[in-house]
Protein backbone atom coordinates (compact mmCIF):
# COMPACT_ATOMS: atom_id res chain seq x y z
CA UNK A 1 0.00 0.00 0.00
CA UNK A 2 2.83 2.47 1.10
CA UNK A 3 4.84 1.50 -2.00
CA UNK A 4 1.80 2.48 -4.01
CA UNK A 5 1.16 5.95 -2.44
CA UNK A 6 4.76 6.62 -3.49
CA UNK A 7 3.48 5.84 -7.17
CA UNK A 8 1.21 7.90 -7.07
CA UNK A 9 3.12 10.82 -5.42
CA UNK A 10 5.57 10.40 -7.98
CA UNK A 11 3.47 10.86 -10.72
CA UNK A 12 1.87 13.84 -9.90
CA UNK A 13 5.59 14.91 -9.74
CA UNK A 14 6.57 14.22 -13.34
CA UNK A 15 3.66 16.26 -15.14
CA UNK A 16 5.17 18.82 -18.03
CA UNK A 17 3.59 21.19 -20.70
CA UNK A 18 6.70 20.55 -22.81
CA UNK A 19 8.48 18.43 -24.21
CA UNK A 20 11.17 17.51 -26.77
CA UNK A 21 10.51 15.75 -29.94
CA UNK A 22 13.35 13.11 -31.49
CA UNK A 23 14.37 15.96 -33.60
CA UNK A 24 15.20 18.26 -30.79
CA UNK A 25 11.87 20.68 -31.45
CA UNK A 26 10.49 21.39 -28.81
CA UNK A 27 6.86 20.98 -28.25
CA UNK A 28 4.30 23.10 -26.07
CA UNK A 29 0.83 20.86 -25.41
CA UNK A 30 -0.91 24.41 -24.54
CA UNK A 31 -0.55 25.27 -28.14
CA UNK A 32 -2.09 22.32 -29.13
CA UNK A 33 -5.66 21.02 -29.88
CA UNK A 34 -6.96 18.17 -28.28
CA UNK A 35 -7.70 16.37 -32.23
CA UNK A 36 -4.16 17.03 -32.95
CA UNK A 37 -2.24 15.78 -29.60
CA UNK A 38 -4.64 12.68 -30.36
CA UNK A 39 -3.00 12.49 -33.81
CA UNK A 40 0.36 12.65 -32.44
CA UNK A 41 0.20 10.83 -29.49
CA UNK A 42 2.06 7.90 -31.19
CA UNK A 43 5.12 10.46 -31.35
CA UNK A 44 8.25 9.63 -29.50
CA UNK A 45 8.69 12.85 -26.71
CA UNK A 46 11.57 13.44 -24.51
CA UNK A 47 11.89 15.33 -21.15
CA UNK A 48 13.73 18.65 -22.59
CA UNK A 49 15.71 18.58 -18.59
CA UNK A 50 16.69 14.81 -17.94
CA UNK A 51 15.94 13.95 -21.78
CA UNK A 52 13.88 10.42 -20.26
CA UNK A 53 11.14 9.62 -22.64
CA UNK A 54 7.36 10.83 -22.19
CA UNK A 55 3.95 10.40 -23.07
CA UNK A 56 0.97 12.43 -23.20
CA UNK A 57 -2.07 12.45 -21.19
CA UNK A 58 -5.13 13.35 -22.33
CA UNK A 59 -8.22 13.07 -19.70
CA UNK A 60 -11.66 14.69 -20.36
CA UNK A 61 -11.65 16.99 -17.05
CA UNK A 62 -7.79 17.86 -16.28
CA UNK A 63 -5.83 19.73 -18.61
CA UNK A 64 -3.13 17.65 -21.31
CA UNK A 65 0.09 17.57 -20.11
CA UNK A 66 3.55 15.24 -20.57
CA UNK A 67 4.67 12.69 -17.87
CA UNK A 68 7.72 10.50 -17.76
CA UNK A 69 6.79 7.19 -19.23
CA UNK A 70 9.17 5.08 -16.45
CA UNK A 71 9.54 6.30 -12.74
CA UNK A 72 12.16 8.62 -12.77
CA UNK A 73 13.48 11.51 -9.99
CA UNK A 74 13.70 14.29 -13.01
CA UNK A 75 15.96 17.46 -11.51
CA UNK A 76 14.40 19.85 -13.15
CA UNK A 77 10.87 19.29 -11.55
CA UNK A 78 10.97 21.79 -8.51
CA UNK A 79 7.60 20.78 -6.73
CA UNK A 80 4.54 18.54 -7.07
CA UNK A 81 2.32 19.36 -9.70
CA UNK A 82 -1.61 20.04 -9.00
CA UNK A 83 -4.31 20.86 -11.20
CA UNK A 84 -4.09 24.56 -9.87
CA UNK A 85 -0.70 25.06 -11.14
CA UNK A 86 -1.22 23.52 -14.49
CA UNK A 87 -4.03 25.87 -14.99
CA UNK A 88 -2.21 28.53 -13.48
CA UNK A 89 0.95 28.04 -16.24
CA UNK A 90 -2.01 28.00 -19.39
CA UNK A 91 -3.43 30.88 -18.06
CA UNK A 92 0.27 32.95 -18.13
CA UNK A 93 1.10 31.66 -21.19
CA UNK A 94 -1.95 32.45 -22.38
CA UNK A 95 -2.23 35.95 -21.47
CA UNK A 96 1.07 36.55 -22.67
CA UNK A 97 0.72 35.06 -26.18
CA UNK A 98 -2.23 37.25 -26.62
CA UNK A 99 -0.26 40.21 -25.86
CA UNK A 100 2.55 39.35 -28.78
CA UNK A 101 4.86 38.71 -26.01
CA UNK A 102 8.47 36.42 -26.60
CA UNK A 103 7.66 33.48 -24.08
CA UNK A 104 8.02 30.23 -23.12
CA UNK A 105 6.57 27.51 -20.77
CA UNK A 106 8.90 25.25 -18.13
CA UNK A 107 12.12 27.01 -19.94
CA UNK A 108 15.13 24.87 -18.61
CA UNK A 109 17.88 27.18 -16.98
CA UNK A 110 20.49 24.52 -16.35
CA UNK A 111 23.19 27.03 -15.46
CA UNK A 112 20.98 28.09 -12.10
CA UNK A 113 19.33 24.59 -12.02
CA UNK A 114 15.80 26.33 -12.30
CA UNK A 115 13.00 25.66 -14.48
CA UNK A 116 10.54 28.70 -14.85
CA UNK A 117 6.84 28.16 -15.21
CA UNK A 118 6.40 30.86 -17.51
CA UNK A 119 10.12 32.38 -19.01
CA UNK A 120 9.27 35.92 -20.81
CA UNK A 121 11.31 38.59 -22.85
CA UNK A 122 13.40 41.03 -20.78
CA UNK A 123 14.81 38.08 -18.83
CA UNK A 124 11.74 37.26 -16.43
CA UNK A 125 10.94 34.39 -14.24
CA UNK A 126 7.35 34.20 -13.65
CA UNK A 127 6.64 31.41 -10.52
CA UNK A 128 3.07 30.47 -9.62
CA UNK A 129 3.73 29.00 -6.19
CA UNK A 130 1.01 26.90 -5.11
CA UNK A 131 2.17 25.00 -2.09
CA UNK A 132 4.34 25.64 0.63
CA UNK A 133 8.20 25.55 0.41
CA UNK A 134 11.24 26.20 2.63
CA UNK A 135 12.03 29.82 3.06
CA UNK A 136 16.04 28.53 2.21
CA UNK A 137 14.44 27.04 -0.62
CA UNK A 138 13.17 30.43 -2.02
CA UNK A 139 15.89 32.29 -0.92
CA UNK A 140 17.88 30.23 -3.53
CA UNK A 141 15.76 30.10 -6.31
CA UNK A 142 15.57 33.86 -5.80
CA UNK A 143 19.30 34.41 -6.01
CA UNK A 144 19.51 31.86 -8.89
CA UNK A 145 17.03 34.50 -11.08
CA UNK A 146 18.91 37.52 -9.86
CA UNK A 147 22.00 36.17 -11.28
CA UNK A 148 20.49 36.08 -14.57
CA UNK A 149 17.46 38.63 -14.72
CA UNK A 150 14.03 38.53 -12.50
CA UNK A 151 11.33 37.07 -11.28
CA UNK A 152 7.90 37.74 -10.20
CA UNK A 153 5.89 35.26 -8.16
CA UNK A 154 1.97 34.51 -8.39
CA UNK A 155 0.93 32.24 -5.30
CA UNK A 156 -1.89 29.95 -5.11
CA UNK A 157 -4.64 29.47 -2.73
CA UNK A 158 -2.97 27.19 -0.58
CA UNK A 159 -0.54 30.19 0.47
CA UNK A 160 -4.20 32.85 1.43
CA UNK A 161 -3.02 34.97 4.18
CA UNK A 162 -5.64 34.38 7.42
CA UNK A 163 -5.71 35.71 10.51
CA UNK A 164 -1.82 36.24 10.66
CA UNK A 165 1.21 36.20 8.17
CA UNK A 166 3.35 33.13 8.26
CA UNK A 167 6.97 33.63 7.76
CA UNK A 168 6.70 31.90 4.28
CA UNK A 169 4.16 34.13 2.80
CA UNK A 170 6.44 37.33 4.68
CA UNK A 171 9.07 36.16 2.16
CA UNK A 172 7.15 36.91 -0.63
CA UNK A 173 5.82 39.77 0.04
CA UNK A 174 7.55 42.76 -2.38
CA UNK A 175 7.33 46.64 -1.94
CA UNK A 176 6.08 48.89 -4.59
CA UNK A 177 6.28 52.35 -4.50
CA UNK A 178 2.31 52.50 -5.69
CA UNK A 179 1.11 49.84 -3.94
CA UNK A 180 3.39 49.41 -0.29
CA UNK A 181 3.90 45.99 0.88
CA UNK A 182 2.27 43.73 -1.23
CA UNK A 183 1.24 39.96 -2.32
CA UNK A 184 -0.49 38.57 -6.07
CA UNK A 185 -2.43 36.03 -6.04
CA UNK A 186 -3.64 34.08 -9.52
CA UNK A 187 -7.05 32.25 -8.93
CA UNK A 188 -7.51 29.91 -11.66
CA UNK A 189 -10.93 28.52 -11.11
CA UNK A 190 -11.94 32.13 -11.89
CA UNK A 191 -9.28 33.11 -13.94
CA UNK A 192 -8.35 36.35 -11.49
CA UNK A 193 -5.90 38.45 -10.88
CA UNK A 194 -5.97 39.29 -6.57
CA UNK A 195 -3.52 42.09 -5.38
CA UNK A 196 -3.10 42.20 -1.54
CA UNK A 197 -1.60 45.58 -0.97
CA UNK A 198 -0.48 48.16 1.10
CA UNK A 199 -0.22 45.45 3.98
CA UNK A 200 0.76 46.27 7.72
CA UNK A 201 1.60 43.85 9.78
CA UNK A 202 2.26 45.08 13.69
CA UNK A 203 6.11 43.97 14.77
CA UNK A 204 4.96 42.95 18.07
CA UNK A 205 1.39 41.87 18.16
CA UNK A 206 1.21 40.66 14.37
CA UNK A 207 -1.98 42.24 13.55
CA UNK A 208 -2.74 42.61 10.18
CA UNK A 209 -4.49 44.95 7.77
CA UNK A 210 -4.53 45.06 3.95
CA UNK A 211 -6.33 45.83 0.84
CA UNK A 212 -7.57 43.75 -2.20
CA UNK A 213 -7.99 45.15 -5.74
CA UNK A 214 -8.16 42.82 -9.16
CA UNK A 215 -5.82 42.96 -11.73
CA UNK A 216 -6.58 42.60 -15.73
CA UNK A 217 -4.30 40.69 -17.42
CA UNK A 218 -2.47 43.17 -19.37
CA UNK A 219 -2.48 45.87 -15.60
CA UNK A 220 -0.20 42.32 -14.18
CA UNK A 221 1.87 41.79 -17.95
CA UNK A 222 2.93 45.47 -17.66
CA UNK A 223 3.52 45.11 -13.81
CA UNK A 224 5.87 42.36 -14.43
CA UNK A 225 7.59 43.52 -17.05
CA UNK A 226 8.23 47.11 -16.65
CA UNK A 227 7.15 47.97 -12.95
CA UNK A 228 4.84 50.01 -14.02
CA UNK A 229 0.98 50.53 -12.52
CA UNK A 230 -1.24 53.39 -14.02
CA UNK A 231 -4.08 53.34 -12.29
CA UNK A 232 -4.12 55.91 -9.33
CA UNK A 233 -4.16 54.24 -5.66
CA UNK A 234 -5.33 56.40 -2.76
CA UNK A 235 -5.98 53.89 0.55
CA UNK A 236 -4.97 54.40 4.25
CA UNK A 237 -4.92 53.19 7.69
CA UNK A 238 -5.39 55.11 10.65
CA UNK A 239 -3.62 54.02 13.95
CA UNK A 240 -4.03 56.07 17.67
CA UNK A 241 -0.07 56.68 18.02
CA UNK A 242 -1.05 56.31 21.69
CA UNK A 243 -2.78 52.73 21.63
CA UNK A 244 -0.14 51.27 19.00
CA UNK A 245 1.97 52.19 21.89
CA UNK A 246 0.62 50.53 24.44
CA UNK A 247 -0.52 47.93 23.32
CA UNK A 248 2.90 47.26 21.42
CA UNK A 249 4.53 47.83 24.78
CA UNK A 250 1.74 45.14 26.84
CA UNK A 251 2.76 42.71 24.24
CA UNK A 252 6.72 43.08 24.55
CA UNK A 253 6.30 42.83 28.45
CA UNK A 254 4.47 39.26 28.11
CA UNK A 255 6.59 38.34 25.44
CA UNK A 256 9.99 38.71 27.98
CA UNK A 257 8.06 37.34 30.52
CA UNK A 258 7.48 34.20 28.41
CA UNK A 259 11.10 34.25 26.64
CA UNK A 260 8.96 34.44 23.12
CA UNK A 261 11.43 33.29 20.60
CA UNK A 262 11.19 36.54 18.50
CA UNK A 263 11.22 38.80 20.93
CA UNK A 264 13.90 37.44 23.04
CA UNK A 265 16.07 37.93 19.31
CA UNK A 266 15.86 41.36 19.90
CA UNK A 267 16.39 41.72 23.01
CA UNK A 268 20.02 40.08 23.24
CA UNK A 269 21.10 42.56 20.57
CA UNK A 270 20.24 45.45 22.27
CA UNK A 271 21.51 43.80 25.55
CA UNK A 272 24.89 43.86 23.70
CA UNK A 273 24.46 47.91 23.02
CA UNK A 274 23.65 48.22 26.72
CA UNK A 275 19.92 48.71 26.09
CA UNK A 276 16.63 47.07 26.79
CA UNK A 277 13.60 46.57 24.88
CA UNK A 278 10.65 47.29 27.43
CA UNK A 279 12.71 51.24 28.32
CA UNK A 280 13.43 52.29 25.13
CA UNK A 281 11.88 55.22 24.37
CA UNK A 282 8.49 55.19 22.44
CA UNK A 283 9.69 57.07 19.47
CA UNK A 284 12.28 54.26 18.89
CA UNK A 285 8.91 51.39 18.82
CA UNK A 286 6.84 53.83 16.68
CA UNK A 287 5.04 52.95 14.40
CA UNK A 288 6.69 49.03 14.48
CA UNK A 289 5.30 48.12 11.21
CA UNK A 290 7.55 45.26 9.39
CA UNK A 291 9.34 46.32 6.30
CA UNK A 292 12.02 44.69 4.10
CA UNK A 293 14.48 45.16 6.79
CA UNK A 294 13.84 42.94 10.19
CA UNK A 295 12.80 45.36 12.87
CA UNK A 296 16.11 44.73 15.20
CA UNK A 297 17.97 46.55 12.35
CA UNK A 298 15.40 49.34 12.15
CA UNK A 299 15.54 49.62 15.81
CA UNK A 300 19.29 49.69 15.85
CA UNK A 301 19.35 52.43 13.31
CA UNK A 302 17.24 54.61 14.79
CA UNK A 303 19.37 54.36 17.76
CA UNK A 304 21.97 54.97 15.75
CA UNK A 305 20.45 58.13 14.42
CA UNK A 306 19.54 59.07 17.81
CA UNK A 307 22.98 58.97 19.05
CA UNK A 308 24.33 60.90 16.33
CA UNK A 309 21.68 64.22 16.94
CA UNK A 310 23.13 63.75 20.82
CA UNK A 311 25.94 65.15 19.63
CA UNK A 312 25.24 67.15 16.24
CA UNK A 313 21.74 68.53 16.70
CA UNK A 314 21.53 69.98 13.59
CA UNK A 315 21.68 67.65 10.55
CA UNK A 316 21.55 69.33 6.79
CA UNK A 317 19.89 67.50 3.29
CA UNK A 318 23.24 66.56 2.54
CA UNK A 319 24.01 64.38 5.50
CA UNK A 320 20.54 63.17 6.26
CA UNK A 321 20.70 62.05 2.34
CA UNK A 322 24.21 60.50 3.08
CA UNK A 323 22.79 58.90 6.04
CA UNK A 324 20.33 56.89 3.83
CA UNK A 325 22.75 55.80 1.09
CA UNK A 326 22.72 52.37 2.50
CA UNK A 327 19.18 52.25 2.57
CA UNK A 328 17.12 50.12 0.56
CA UNK A 329 14.17 52.32 -1.78
CA UNK A 330 11.21 51.24 0.66
CA UNK A 331 13.65 51.72 4.06
CA UNK A 332 14.72 55.18 3.00
CA UNK A 333 11.36 56.01 2.65
CA UNK A 334 10.02 54.66 6.22
CA UNK A 335 13.23 56.15 7.77
CA UNK A 336 12.41 59.58 6.25
CA UNK A 337 8.24 58.80 7.79
CA UNK A 338 9.88 58.31 11.04
CA UNK A 339 11.65 61.25 11.11
CA UNK A 340 8.69 62.86 10.15
CA UNK A 341 7.15 61.67 13.33
CA UNK A 342 9.50 63.32 15.31
CA UNK A 343 8.98 66.09 13.68
CA UNK A 344 4.85 65.87 14.18
CA UNK A 345 5.36 64.90 17.65
CA UNK A 346 7.66 68.05 18.76
CA UNK A 347 11.15 66.15 18.92
CA UNK A 348 12.63 67.49 15.43
CA UNK A 349 12.02 70.57 13.22
CA UNK A 350 12.09 71.57 9.99
CA UNK A 351 14.13 74.35 9.22
CA UNK A 352 15.76 75.23 5.65
CA UNK A 353 17.44 72.55 4.18
CA UNK A 354 17.91 70.49 7.75
CA UNK A 355 16.58 68.97 10.82
CA UNK A 356 16.86 70.51 14.25
CA UNK A 357 16.60 68.79 17.70
CA UNK A 358 14.05 70.65 19.71
CA UNK A 359 13.75 67.91 22.33
CA UNK A 360 16.48 65.82 23.50
CA UNK A 361 15.83 62.45 22.85
CA UNK A 362 16.92 59.93 25.54
CA UNK A 363 17.53 56.34 24.44
CA UNK A 364 16.39 54.68 27.94
CA UNK A 365 13.86 55.61 29.64
CA UNK A 366 12.38 54.81 33.36
CA UNK A 367 8.65 53.83 33.29
CA UNK A 368 7.15 57.42 34.76
CA UNK A 369 9.12 58.94 31.88
CA UNK A 370 7.45 57.04 29.10
CA UNK A 371 3.85 57.84 31.20
CA UNK A 372 4.57 61.02 30.77
CA UNK A 373 5.84 61.29 27.21
CA UNK A 374 2.91 59.33 25.79
CA UNK A 375 0.39 61.70 27.73
CA UNK A 376 1.86 64.46 25.95
CA UNK A 377 2.93 63.81 23.11
CA UNK A 378 0.90 60.69 21.35
CA UNK A 379 -2.60 61.54 23.22
CA UNK A 380 -5.10 62.14 20.38
CA UNK A 381 -1.96 61.75 17.75
CA UNK A 382 -2.65 59.52 14.68
CA UNK A 383 -0.32 58.40 12.07
CA UNK A 384 -2.58 57.46 8.89
CA UNK A 385 -0.21 54.74 6.93
CA UNK A 386 -1.16 56.29 3.39
CA UNK A 387 -0.44 55.48 -0.18
CA UNK A 388 1.39 56.90 -1.52
CA UNK A 389 2.92 58.76 1.68
CA UNK A 390 2.50 58.48 5.57
CA UNK A 391 1.50 61.41 7.73
CA UNK A 392 0.81 62.16 11.10
CA UNK A 393 -2.41 64.05 12.24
Amino acid sequence: MLALFFCVLFHEVMKMLVAEMADGRIINIIEETRDTLLHKRGNKYYCPVCHKEMIIKIGAIKQAHFAHKHLYECQGVNEPETVEHIRGKALLYRWAIQKGLNVQLEYPMPQIDQRPDVWMEDRLAVEFQCSPLSIERLRERNEGYASIGKVCWLLGKQLSIKEKITNLQRAFIKWHPSWGNYLIYLDTEQENIKLLYHIQEFVFTHEVFFSELNLTPDELLLFMLDGKYHRQLFHQWRYSLKEIYLDQAHTIKRALFSRKKEVMAIQRLLYLEGYHLSALHPMILLPSLVSDTSFDNEIIHRIKFIKQIATQPIITKEELRLYCHELSQESQMKFREWLRLLVEVSLLKIESHQLRVIQPINIMMTEEEIQLFVEKNLNNRVFVSRLPHNVVS
